[in-house]
């Protein structure tokens, strides 16, 4: 596969879903609806071998140290938002243990077989972001993971916002680990975030990454910019 072909099949922008908007006309309220139904169509992602709609729920908006903007919605409008981007056909959610969403994934979508979602998480590596100064390896963290997230196994397990060009190398203990991870069947596939293009562009080209998540900002919104 192609470069190109890999980028556009592998990324995922984790979104957020307006599902309808209102207008006050003159005879009262009427609503305006909007066609959702492209939620329902499903696409492979990259070399995962993952079915996942084309847009996803993202829970991590101006996230770090465990809190995002979707945790302090409340827990329960976090989780029936959850609900109703599924009810809508979204079956893609989008976590992290920076965010401090593994807990509210599964009880927003109670009642869903498991096998009908994809859950995503990542591995914050770089020093900072969590409370914690240590920096555990890849089995011990999904061990917590999936007790936080209450399931047997994760869709999709990224190493967390990879800058570096080396990052093979750099990363190199954590990558072996998550293919020990994804033998056990505890992930199905494993990636990284990526926040460089230069990152990005090894990602594309390396064979151990099952899909790559990134950033494109088309209405060139600041997402590390002040809440």
């Amino acid at each position: 596969m192609k470069r190109r072909d890999f980028i556009g099949t592998a990324v995922v922008g984790a979104t957020t879903l307006a599902a309808a908007s209102h207008a006050e006309g003159e005879k009262g309220t009427s609503e305006k609806s909007i066609d959702t139904s492209f939620l329902k169509e499903r696409v492979t992602l990259g070399q995962s071998g993952l079915k996942v709609s084309r847009v996803g729920l993202g829970s991590g908006m101006t996230g770090g140290m465990r809190r995002s903007n979707q945790v302090r919605m409340g827990e329960k409008n976090f989780r029936d938002l959850i609900r109703y981007a599924y009810d809508q056909g979204i079956n893609f959610f989008d976590t992290a243990d920076l965010y401090g969403t593994h807990r509210d994934i599964m009880p927003g979508l109670e009642g869903v077989p498991r096998e009908e979602v994809t859950i995503v998480s990542k591995i914050w590596w770089a020093p900072g972001g969590i409370p914690e100064k240590e920096r555990l390896m890849a089995d011990e963290l999904v061990e917590r993971f999936l007790k936080e997230l209450n399931t047997d196994y994760i869709d999709l397990l990224h190493l967390h916002c990879v800058t570096s060009k080396d990052w093979p190398k750099e990363l190199a203990k954590q990558m072996d680990v998550m293919s020990k991870l994804k033998e056990e069947g505890k992930i199905r596939a494993h990636g990284v975030s990526v926040h460089s293009l230069e990152a990005l562009e090894v990602a594309a080209e390396h064979p151990w990454v099952d899909a790559v998540h990134t950033r494109i900002n088309p209405y060139e919104m600041a997402m590390d910019g002040p809440p």
